[in-house]
């Protein structure tokens, strides 16, 4: 079972997450219901939860406050936002601190539980990454421990929706070189640098398709690492077939 943490300065919306998960058939448990940011890291150096939903606006310390502390000692947790702000800047922030998700308020039941379970799926495949030789590399997300393939792969997955990601970057920050960290990526993952970071961005893409009718394909290819529009389009479609636009009115159809 994994663990999961509450944070919502509003009691009753608190409670009615809460409700929806219990209610579920997710395999999660609800270790703590947290009515500031202040008690949200108490209870998480306490409980170190797999999965935190938090409010963006609450007294003391705000919710992107809290991520952006929890991921200090919390490196592999998966943070839900949950705002009754439909503010693009805020969602772009939370992105960039490596929130999983930015959902809207007032809450919908399906659309909570189908972002805890693909929470939940992503936390699983990043514990168990199968290479293309068949061996497990296990604890990913953990880059304080294992091998530098391990670690970098570790810090892709969390960081793979910054538009500053580049071969080069990940290269200098475990001090190797580019073409070493070409061929570790390649032999654990059977894919090029590149094309490891656009499948992470174009799946976190799909989802934002599926689920956030608000948001402008604009909008989403900014959130998930693209400065241009035009190259998010052409890279979706030839892992998709179809254009981000097409996809999602195929969705809705």
């Amino acid at each position: 079972m994994r663990q999961l943490l509450i944070a919502d300065d509003e009691k009753i919306i608190r409670e009615g997450i809460a409700k929806f998960i219990q209610t579920s058939n997710l395999p999660v448990t609800i270790v703590g219901k947290a009515a500031n940011g202040r008690q949200a890291l108490e209870m998480m150096h306490a409980t170190h939860p797999d999965l935190v939903i938090i409010d963006i606006t609450m007294p003391a310390i705000t919710g992107l406050d809290v991520i952006e502390q929890a991921k200090e000692f919390l490196p592999a947790s998966k943070f839900i936002i949950v705002s009754g702000h439909d503010s693009f800047p805020f969602a772009q922030k939370a992105i960039e601190l490596g929130a999983f998700h930015y959902l809207l308020k007032p809450i919908k039941r399906n659309q909570l539980l189908s972002v805890v379970e693909h929470a939940l799926e992503t936390l699983s495949k990043d514990e168990d990454i199968i290479g293309a030789n068949g061996t497990t590399i296990t604890s990913v997300p953990d880059a304080s421990n294992g091998t530098v393939c391990e670690k970098a792969l570790a810090y892709i997955n969390t960081h793979h929706c910054d538009s500053n990601m580049s071969l080069n970057l990940v290269a200098d920050k475990f001090h190797i070189s580019q073409s070493y960290l070409t061929r570790i990526i390649k032999k654990s993952t059977n894919l090029s640098f590149t094309e490891y970071l656009n499948e992470l961005r174009i799946k976190q893409a799909i989802f934002f398709l599926s689920t956030r009718e608000d948001l402008l394909i604009a909008q989403i290819a900014e959130l998930v690492g693209y400065s241009s529009q035009h190259y998010f389009s052409r890279v979706f479609k030839n892992h998709t077939g179809v254009s981000p636009i097409e996809y999602r009115n195929e969705k809705r159809g």
